[in-house]
């Protein structure tokens, strides 16, 4: 297995809020998202991509970005 990659029986595992309070307090400190990654045990692919996925005008908010995903979620079900 890759290092930095989480298996939850065999998917992908979700950020959890507590995640994203974390990556939002990172990003505030200017952490890089190698750093991030290495601290959070997440891939820097993830990391990059939940920054990316979920900018708010031009900010990682974890508040809003757990809501998008949450209202993601219940959209697929």
């Amino acid at each position: 297995m890759e290092p930095g990659y989480i298996e939850n029986e065999g998917k992908y595992k979700q950020l959890s809020s507590e995640e994203r309070g974390k990556m939002e307090a990172y990003l505030t400190l200017d952490y890089s998202i190698s750093k991030i990654a290495e601290m959070m045990k997440r891939s820097k692919s993830a990391i990059s991509e939940e920054i990316k996925r979920e900018k708010y005008n031009g900010q990682y908010i974890a508040r809003i970005a757990q809501d998008r995903s949450r209202k993601r979620r219940n959209e697929s079900q």
